[in-house]
């Protein structure tokens, strides 16, 4: 079957250049020992990036069976990070061609111009599926 891997989730930390604060998580994965087909995992369990960069490339890795084509769902989710003044939320699926074994997707990081300190955001995989 499909599965996702360790880490399944990971955290991005946003840091602020102008404090002198940082944010560090725990992040939580499903993950199953007896996988028979492909399996999905984020590159890092955590991912760190300052406000004023615009943005960060987050790296999905599939490992396992890799001979067919297959998908996976990601998403972004509030932690102390907060949508739509943080960061922009988005969500989509990852389609792996037969023998891919790598894919990205782009995060966009607001910078306020405030000293707000670091924030914190989920990266979630989900719903994998095997193509035909």
């Amino acid at each position: 079957g499909l599965v996702i891997d360790s880490p399944g989730t990971s955290t991005l930390n946003i840091n602020d250049p102008n404090s002198t604060s940082s944010s560090s998580g725990n992040s939580s994965s499903n993950s199953s020992a007896a996988a028979t087909g492909p399996l999905f995992a984020f590159s890092a369990s955590e991912y760190t990036v300052y406000e004023n960069k615009g943005s960060v490339t987050v790296t999905v890795v599939r490992t396992g069976v890799a001979t067919t084509a297959a998908d996976v769902s990601y998403s972004t989710t509030n932690d102390s990070a907060t949508s739509g003044v943080d960061y922009l939320s988005t969500s989509g699926t990852l389609n792996f061609a037969a023998n891919e074994t790598n894919k990205t997707f782009t995060v966009s990081i607001s910078n306020n111009g405030n000293i707000d300190g670091a924030r914190r955001l989920n990266l979630v995989l989900s719903n994998p599926t095997a193509g035909a």
